[in-house]
C-alpha cells in the first residue's frame, strides 16, 4: 500500500482509530462518534493511507481484526489524544502553575509496577495476545478465537511471552462465554508442540488412557485396575496424568499405580521402554510438559475449570491410534469431538467422566460418542450381568481398593464396574464395534481371574475380535 507524500494531520482521524480499536467494527465506533458508517469508512481509508498499513484484515467469522501495527499503535494514539486533551482544558494553565512536590513526597503506586509493561516480553506477542483478549471478552460482540489464533494464544502463554494479566483475562472470557471447539483443538495443538518427539522404538502404544483427576476425589481407582487388565490381554496401555502435584511419592496416581506394579516413567523414553516391557506404563504431565502445569493450578485460584483442564486430555504423548476421553460435563463430548475433527486425529471414544477421567459407573450413562475418520456415532453398550451386585455405602479406601485386586476382599460393584471399562477399552484398542462389548467383557472377566499370574493372559484369552485390530 503506497504512503501519500503529506500524511493528514487532522487529530479527529486518530479518535476514530482510537474507537475503532476498540469497537472492532465500522458500525459500533459510528455509533460511538456520531457519524454514519460512510464517514467512518471513508476515515479509515484515509488512515489506510496515512500509516500505509491496512489497520484491519478479515477473519474467517467476517469480523474485523487488527493489524499487529494496529495493536502497536493501541497505546501511542490514547496518549496523543490524552496530551491534546490535557492541553486544550481551561485547568492545564493552573495546573502549569503549581509547584512540584518535594522528593521525599512523592508516593509510588504499586499497583503500577505489576501492570507496567515488561521489557522482557516481546512486544509483538504482548500486543497480539491483547487483540485476543478484546474480541473474546468485548460484550456483546464478543466471539471466539479461530484455531490459529487459539494455537497463537496459548503458545504465548506456554512461553511466558504475555503478561500474566493478561492470562488471567483470557481464561476467565473464554469460561464465561463458553468453551468452543476451535479454542480447544487450539490448545491441544499448542501443548502438543511442547511435548517432545517420543523415541522411534518398535513397541507402540495401542491405548492412550489420559487420567487427570482431582486431589480431593474419594471414589476409588478401579479404572486403573480396568487399564491392568487391558495391557495382561496384550494391548499396550500408555496412561498419562496429574492428581495435583509434580510426581514423586505426593502423586496419587503414581502410588496407586506402584501398588498395582504399573510402571512410573520419568521422560518419553523411559515411557516407551516401559511400554514395551511391561505393556503399561504410567506417565506424569511433569515427566513431559511440565508447562501445562501453571494452567492446571489456575483452577485454585479461579475456582472453575479452564480450556487446559480439557485440553490436557488429548496430548496423547506416545500418538497411541486410540484414546478414551472423559468429559467432566455431559455437554462437552461434542466440543472434544468436534476440536479432534479439526486437528484430523484418529479415533476416541469419549463419555461423561466427572473426575477428568473416561469412567462407567453405577451413576454414569452408558451413551458415548466414538469418533472415527471424522465422524461421530452414538454409541450404546450391550447391558451386563448385574447378579449379586451389593447396593449402599462401600469402603473407599485404598486399602480396599487393593485387597480387591489382590482377591483379599469382595466387592461385585467395584468388579463389575471393572470389567466394563476394560471390555469398553478392549474395544478401542482392538477397533472392535460396539456389537463385540459382550465378548470382550468375557475376555476381560478372564483376564481378571487370572491377574495374579505372572505370564500376560493374551495367549490364553485373545478372542476373534481382540485379533482384528486395525491400523488407523
Amino acid at each position: 500500500m503506497s504512503r501519500p507524500t503529506s500524511a493528514p494531520t487532522d487529530l479527529n482521524l486518530l479518535a476514530t482509530l482510537d474507537i475503532l480499536l476498540e469497537e472492532g467494527s465500522v458500525g459500533g465506533a459510528a455509533q460511538r462518534l456520531g457519524l454514519s458508517p460512510s464517514a467512518v469508512s471513508r476515515a479509515l481509508a484515509q488512515l489506510r493511507m496515512a500509516t500505509g498499513d491496512a489497520i484491519f484484515t478479515r477473519s474467517a467469522g467476517q469480523r474485523m481484526v487488527p493489524t499487529v501495527r494496529a495493536q502497536a499503535m493501541r497505546e501511542p494514539v490514547r496518549e496523543v489524544l490524552s496530551r491534546a486533551r490535557a492541553l486544550l482544558s481551561p485547568e492545564q494553565e493552573a495546573a502549569e502553575e503549581q509547584p512540584l512536590p518535594l522528593k521525599d513526597e512523592i508516593r509510588p503506586e504499586p499497583w503500577r509496577s505489576a501492570f507496567s509493561p515488561d521489557a522482557g516480553r516481546p512486544a509483538d506477542a504482548v500486543s497480539r495476545f491483547m487483540g485476543y483478549v478484546r474480541a473474546t471478552g468485548a460484550g456483546a460482540g464478543a466471539r471466539s478465537l479461530t484455531l490459529d489464533e487459539a494455537d497463537d494464544a496459548f503458545s504465548a502463554i506456554l512461553a511466558e511471552s504475555v503478561h500474566p494479566e493478561q492470562v488471567g483475562a483470557l481464561v476467565i472470557a473464554l469460561h464465561r462465554r463458553g468453551e468452543t471447539a476451535s479454542e480447544l483443538g487450539g490448545f491441544i495443538r499448542a501443548a502438543r508442540r511442547i511435548v517432545p518427539p517420543a523415541p522411534p522404538l518398535d513397541a507402540g502404544a495401542a491405548l492412550d488412557w489420559p487420567v487427570y483427576i482431582s486431589p480431593r476425589g474419594r471414589h476409588p481407582f478401579w479404572f486403573l485396575q480396568a487399564a491392568a487388565l487391558v495391557a495382561r490381554a496384550g494391548h499396550p496401555v500408555i496412561l498419562h496424568g496429574h492428581s495435583g502435584s509434580t510426581g514423586g511419592n505426593g502423586d496419587l496416581l503414581a502410588l496407586h499405580c506402584r501398588a498395582l506394579g504399573i510402571r512410573v516413567a520419568s521422560s518419553l523414553a523411559a515411557a516407551k521402554r516401559g511400554l514395551g516391557k511391561h505393556g503399561i506404563v504410567y506417565l506424569p504431565l511433569a515427566a513431559f510438559a511440565a508447562p501445562v502445569i501453571g494452567l492446571l493450578r489456575l483452577r485454585r485460584l479461579f475456582g472453575l475449570h479452564t480450556l487446559a483442564n480439557m485440553g490436557v486430555r488429548h496430548l496423547n504423548p506416545l500418538r497411541a491410534p486410540a484414546s478414551l476421553i472423559g468429559a467432566h460435563r455431559p455437554s462437552y463430548p461434542g466440543i472434544h469431538a468436534d476440536a479432534l475433527r479439526l486437528l484430523g486425529e484418529g479415533e476416541a471414544l469419549i463419555g461423561h467422566g466427572g473426575r477428568g477421567v473416561f469412567e462407567l459407573g453405577p451413576s454414569k450413562g452408558r451413551g458415548l460418542q466414538r469418533f472415527a475418520e471424522g465422524d461421530v456415532a452414538e454409541i450404546e453398550l450391550a447391558p451386563s450381568p448385574r447378579d449379586n451386585l451389593r447396593r449402599g455405602a462401600r469402603p473407599t479406601t485404598f486399602d480396599h481398593w487393593l485387597k480387591v485386586w489382590r482377591g483379599q476382599a469382595e466387592d461385585p460393584q467395584a468388579t463389575h464396574e471393572i470389567l466394563e471399562m476394560a471390555a469398553v477399552a478392549l474395544m478401542m484398542a482392538t477397533r472392535s464395534p460396539a456389537s463385540e462389548f459382550r465378548a470382550l467383557r468375557e475376555q476381560a472377566a478372564l483376564c481378571w481371574g487370572d491377574r495374579q499370574q505372572q505370564a500376560p493372559a493374551a495367549a490364553r484369552v485373545r478372542t476373534a475380535a481382540s485379533r482384528r485390530r486395525t491400523t488407523p
